[in-house]
């Protein structure tokens, strides 16, 4: 299509044209393009003073006859004021023979938000529009539907482009109104009388903010008027609903369109909503399977033979009891996508008639309706890195009261043996550890790091740590020497940490980046046994310690790491979740180790100590650390600021760049120092907005910010930089759009990353708009960004996003229908701590600008193998150049406050030879595959290999 670039163009300048002609008529030419292609079902041409209607006929059939777009493709004139190029072929596909899309009901023009269901009059439009599109021919057409209380123009293009469609109520609407029009609009009773409303359409990206709103709407309904409750049980139901064709509807497209990169990373979003990541790496662990598979054959030949398996997932703890001999097994499992798999695995392994599965929360079985007796054994595995935080407690002292057989008389009070009682729970009991640890990876992820050391040179000189190829004090964490930013961001006598949402985080220590060290030895803080009902009680209403740590090394408290031992059967079987092997135990590496992040900065010597107090409550566990730890922390002189905001002031190389950049552009803008110019700076932290500022007196600046507290915080950098803060706007980001629509800036500051290693999606699509707010001759920081690549191999990164082999759960068919879920890329991966063996040298697929990041960009790359092997798929991450001339800023440096990203497939390298891959960039979303004909040499070759069955079944050959 480049080739006849040149004719488009000298088509399209034949044509009236405003202002914006260049800009305009490539974006015209790429969403014609796109259409012609079948890429996309229409859009939308809005921009009457640029191209009539009767430009748009005459331009159609003359790009036809010249044969540079398809004839499919036609003109859609809706209520005689907007135009619509749709490909009359894929629409056709798209509304035949039932609606793409459930009408989203709105209620008011803020919150409140009912969703979809099925409506007559969708089904009546979508009928004329087919009777329409029968009537097309070779020339164009137009569809002239007359707006009415029901439906609008909008609606209509909405509909057409795979909009979900919205009803917004007038918002004066009273609540008897409201609920009068949900129950018309889900039962169809016709006595109901109706309420005034129009419609619009959105994108479904849109879609899950509108369903939070529902959610808050439907809680506040719920205190008012009895029938909410009905009616939240309708939109929890239309919700999975929806899920389901949602899912169907993205399959279809990539059906159509096999590079629709789009449909297919939405497809494989859904799948890592409902079968979570985590589940790939339980079933991978070997360690942990045959730990639960020689406890349940011990206790089955106890004779504990009637089971309820608690969470049983794809049901692998319940066919280990089946294949023992169990005579009665239950499990239930309340995730809707998993129960339907188990479902399809108990059937290929021959036990769905040994095995009941039951798709609800343990808690919400009775007997007899879902089950018909008290069983003697439950098994179950619902714990996260914290213990008790999948609720476990609660949930076994349910089972105890209700679906358990009664314990005797000495398991209830003994902690000792239960092979005489009625019942049993497996796991038997379990152990929660914790440690201190010093982990630079952890610190500057929650605290923000000083610049430069300023301890005494003679006590810390000898006390160094590694921290990539930079060494670090191991009291404060900082180098000896650094370039500080001209922007002082340390306030005085003032700590800066991060504001933690949960009690804890999870880490896998073994993999850290940069390693840890352990400040002091393991001590144990709670035993729970959960064959003992007291206990199991006393620790639902809480249970607290006091418990001294004693320090054993020099060094910087970053963090108390907590794991936990599983006992099983109380007969030596043991599962240890600890970031190290222990003699007699099974090593877990499913597990994570919970992580409480120490908030302030806290030197340790050997031979002192601390006191932690260890508390759980329910489903919590919390260690908080003499005022250090996140619950302990008071605001005064603490500022707990957004998470993003840490991580990325901690990342010295960026700020040293952004420093320069600023730098660049007051050279730039000097002349212009004294207008009234503005800077918006959309960072997680606005350096470079401020670095300006300090220099231009008359500029002024919009930032975002999450919390109040991120307001002081900034605001307190700007005084510690003699900066007016009435020269500087924060804007809530949820409302920045609105408030800057109006706005020109000269200098526009993106964050164009997102945290786990891609291109951050909102940011691409907000790109237009934003272009549309600079200024002539204004700069847009970032400048350019190029994606550089690595081939790997990497056990550990297919184990993590696949099963690899049913031979890790004793040969139980399970990896074919869990692979189904399996997807082809993986986030948040940290380059410096995976295992990983290099299989070329790094390559870069794509060197762009950033304003041509919203576009399609594709291009094959030939890469050389530097061993010989399996490659698994690329690593990658990002280089951003913020100014033109200046030297690159990369996602995989050491102190990078993003993480890289990783593309899998599967092909078989030799070294020295070159392997043809095909890249696609879709809007940032990006695509790396083996070309179509090194994967069809292959295919034969790999057919049987498990990693390839995986990726192929996402790969299309085309």
């Amino acid at each position: 299509m480049s080739s006849s670039m040149s004719m488009w163009l000298e088509i399209l300048n034949q044509l009236p044209h405003g202002k914006k002609k260049k800009r305009y008529f490539k974006i015209f030419i790429a969403n014609l393009i796109a259409v012609s292609e079948g890429l996309r079902t229409g859009f939308l041409n809005d921009r009457d003073p640029i191209l009539s209607l009767e430009d748009s006929k005459a331009l159609i059939t003359v790009l036809k006859n010249k044969n540079l777009i398809k004839h499919t493709v036609n003109i859609l004139n809706i209520g005689n004021r907007e135009t619509l190029f749709v490909n009359i072929d894929i629409l056709k596909e798209f509304v035949t023979p039932v609606p793409p899309n459930f009408g989203l009901v709105g209620v008011s023009e803020s919150i409140p938000r009912i969703l979809p269901y099925s409506s007559d009059f969708v089904v009546k439009l979508v009928a004329l529009m087919v009777d329409c599109f029968e009537n097309f021919h070779q020339s164009p057409a137009e569809l002239f539907v007359q707006p009415t209380d029901e439906i609008s123009g909008s609606t209509l293009i909405g509909l057409c482009l795979g909009y979900p469609i919205i009803y917004l109520f007038q918002s004066d609407l009273s609540l008897e109104e409201l609920i009068q029009f949900e129950l018309k609009a889900n039962f169809k009773i016709p006595e109901i009388s109706s309420v005034n409303l129009f419609s619009f359409t959105v994108p479904r990206c849109l879609e899950f903010e509108i369903v939070t709103k529902i959610d808050l709407w439907h809680n506040s309904l719920k205190s008012k008027i009895s029938t909410s409750s009905f009616i939240l049980d309708i939109s929890i139901d239309k919700k999975l609903d929806d899920t389901e064709q949602s899912l169907d509807y993205f399959q279809k497209a990539l059906q159509a369109c096999p590079s629709l990169l789009p449909a297919s990373r939405a497809i494989q979003s859904i799948y890592n909503k409902h079968v979570e990541r985590w589940h790939f790496r339980m079933l991978n662990d070997c360690c942990r399977n045959d730990a639960y598979y020689h406890a349940i054959v011990h206790r089955i030949q106890e004779g504990y033979s009637s089971v309820l398996d608690v969470g049983s997932g794809t049901g692998l703890l319940s066919m280990f009891a089946a294949r023992e001999g169990a005579k009665k097994i239950w499990a239930c499992e309340s995730n809707k996508f998993i129960f339907k798999m188990a479902q399809s695995i108990l059937a290929a392994n021959n036990v769905s008639q040994q095995i009941h599965l039951i798709n609800k929360h343990s808690n919400s079985i009775s007997i007899p309706l879902d089950i018909p007796e008290k069983v003697s054994m439950i098994i179950t595995e619902v714990f996260d890195a914290g213990l008790v935080g999948e609720g476990v407690l609660p949930m076994l002292l349910h089972a105890w009261e209700h679906l358990l057989l009664p314990p005797s008389e000495s398991s209830s009070k003994s902690t000792g043996s239960s092979k005489i009682a009625n019942s049993v729970v497996l796991p038997y009991s379990a152990t929660v550890w914790v440690a201190a640890v010093q982990c630079i990876d952890i610190a500057r992820r929650y605290r923000l790091l000083p610049n430069v050391c300023l301890c005494d040179k003679d006590e810390c000189e000898p006390l160094r740590i590694s921290f990539g190829g930079t060494k670090l004090c191991k009291y404060c964490e900082a180098p000896h020497n650094f370039d500080c930013p001209d922007i002082l961001y340390h306030p005085d006598e003032v700590s800066v940490a991060s504001e933690l949402s949960e009690p804890y985080t999870t880490e896998e220590l073994e993999n850290v980046a940069f390693g840890y060290e352990f400040l002091s030895e393991p001590v144990k803080v709670f035993e729970i046994n959960f064959n003992n009902v007291d206990e199991v009680k006393s620790f639902c209403k809480g249970m607290t310690k006091n418990i001294p740590i004693l320090f054993n090394s020099h060094g910087s408290l970053d963090a108390i790491a907590s794991w936990f031992h599983l006992n099983l059967d109380n007969n030596g079987t043991i599962i240890s979740t600890a970031p190290f092997r222990e003699v007699g135990a099974y090593h877990s590496v499913c597990w994570h180790q919970a992580i409480f992040p120490i908030l302030v900065p806290k030197k340790v010597r050997p031979g002192t100590e601390i006191n932690l107090q260890a508390q759980i409550i329910k489903d919590v566990l919390k260690i908080s650390c003499n005022g250090l730890t996140g619950g302990d922390v008071s605001p005064d002189p603490f500022l707990l600021v957004s998470n993003h905001i840490i991580s990325f002031l901690n990342n010295k190389t960026w700020m040293k760049a952004l420093n320069a950049a600023a730098l660049d552009l007051l050279e730039e803008f000097s002349l212009e120092s004294n207008l009234n110019k503005k800077v918006l700076d959309l960072s997680p932290f606005p350096l470079l907005g401020l670095r300006i500022l300090k220099d231009f007196k008359s500029w002024t600046m919009v930032a975002k910010y999450e919390t109040e507290m991120d307001v002081k915080y900034i605001q307190a950098v700007a005084r510690c930089n003699s900066i007016d803060e009435r020269r500087i706007q924060l804007v809530n980001s949820e409302v920045l759009d609105e408030k800057i629509v109006d706005e020109s800036f000269t200098v526009i500051c993106i964050d164009i990353l997102d945290p786990s290693g891609e291109l951050s999606e909102l940011v691409v699509d907000k790109l237009p708009f934003l272009m549309d707010r600079l200024a002539e001759n204004g700069a847009m920081v970032p400048h350019s960004l190029s994606i550089e690549c690595q081939l790997v191999e990497s056990d550990k990164l297919v184990s993590l996003s696949q099963v690899v082999s049913d031979e890790s759960m004793q040969n139980l068919n399970i990896t074919e229908f869990m692979n189904k879920f399996a997807v082809d890329y993986h986030l948040h991966v940290s380059r410096h701590g995976l295992q990983y063996k290099p299989m070329s040298n790094c390559f870069e697929v794509f060197q762009l600008r950033v304003d041509s990041v919203c576009e399609r960009n594709i291009k094959e790359v030939s890469v050389t193998a530097t061993d010989s092997g399996t490659v698994i798929g690329v690593l990658y991450w990002v280089n951003l150049v913020f100014r033109p001339g200046m030297q690159p800023v990369s996602t995989a440096c050491q102190d990078s406050h993003c993480n890289q990203a990783a593309l899998l497939f599967s092909l078989d390298v030799v070294s020295g030879k070159d392997v043809a891959l095909k890249c696609n960039l879709w809007y940032g979303l990006l695509e790396i595959k083996p070309s179509n004909e090194v994967l069809r040499h292959q295919l034969s070759k790999f057919q049987t290999n498990s990693v390839w069955r995986t990726m192929s079944s996402t790969t299309n050959i085309n």
